[in-house]
C-alpha cells in the first residue's frame, strides 16, 4: 500500500467526469486515502454504498466524519489508526462493518464502558466485563462483529434479538443455543487449542 497524495479538506462528488462520460460515485475505493496524515476533512456528496478496506486508513488529522444515508458497508480497516477522529456519523442504513474498521480511533477510545455500536452494528465490547455477564443485544442491532466479545473470558451467555441478521464471530461456534425462542447463546468453554 502506497500512501496516497490527498491533503487539507476534500469534497467527494457524486460524479465524475471521465474522458467526456460521467460516472456515478458509488464506493470509496480500497486505499483511495490511505496514510493521507494532512487530510482534515471528508465532504461526502455522493451517493455511496460502501467504503472499502483501508479507504481512510492512518488518517491521522482527519477528526470527523459524517457517512451518509446509503452506505451499507465499511470493510476491513477503513478508518483504523485515525488517531483525531473523535465524531463518526453513522447511517440507519449500515448493516456490515468489517474487522479492525474503526479500531484506534479516537471515536473508540472514547465510548463509555459496555457495548459499543456503530449505528445498528454491535462493533465490541470495551472495558470490563462483569463476573457471569449476561449480555442483552439490543433490539434493532443486524449485525455482531467478529471480535465484539474477544477475550471477555466473564461472558456467560449473550441474548439476540431477532433483528441480528448477520453474527461473524470467531467465538459463535463455542455458544451453544439454549431457548430458541429467546436467541440464548451460552457460553461453553475456551477455545480449543
Amino acid at each position: 500500500k502506497a500512501p496516497s497524495t490527498y491533503s487539507g479538506d476534500i469534497v467527494i462528488p457524486a460524479t465524475i467526469l471521465v474522458d467526456g462520460v460521467e460516472y456515478q460515485v458509488n464506493r470509496i475505493g480500497e486505499n483511495a486515502f490511505y496514510h493521507c496524515e494532512d487530510l482534515l476533512s471528508v465532504d461526502i456528496q455522493a451517493k455511496l454504498k460502501s467504503i472499502e478496506h483501508y479507504a481512510f486508513e492512518e488518517c491521522t488529522k482527519l477528526t470527523s466524519i459524517v457517512i451518509p444515508e446509503g452506505v451499507t458497508a465499511i470493510l476491513y480497516s477503513a478508518f483504523n489508526g485515525c488517531s483525531a477522529l473523535a465524531s463518526i456519523t453513522f447511517p440507519e442504513s449500515l448493516t456490515y462493518v468489517g474487522d479492525y474498521a474503526l479500531t484506534s480511533t479516537a471515536w473508540y477510545y472514547q465510548q463509555p464502558e459496555g457495548q459499543l455500536y456503530a449505528g445498528r452494528v454491535l462493533y465490541g465490547f470495551r472495558g470490563t466485563m462483569p463476573e457471569n455477564a449476561v449480555v442483552e443485544i439490543r433490539q434493532g442491532t443486524v449485525q455482531i462483529c467478529r471480535e465484539a466479545f474477544k477475550g471477555r473470558k466473564n461472558l456467560t451467555a449473550v441474548r439476540i434479538p431477532d433483528s441480528v441478521t448477520l453474527m461473524v464471530s470467531e467465538r459463535a461456534a463455542f455458544f451453544s443455543i439454549s431457548d430458541n425462542d429467546h436467541r440464548v447463546f451460552n457460553y461453553t468453554g475456551d477455545q480449543p487449542k
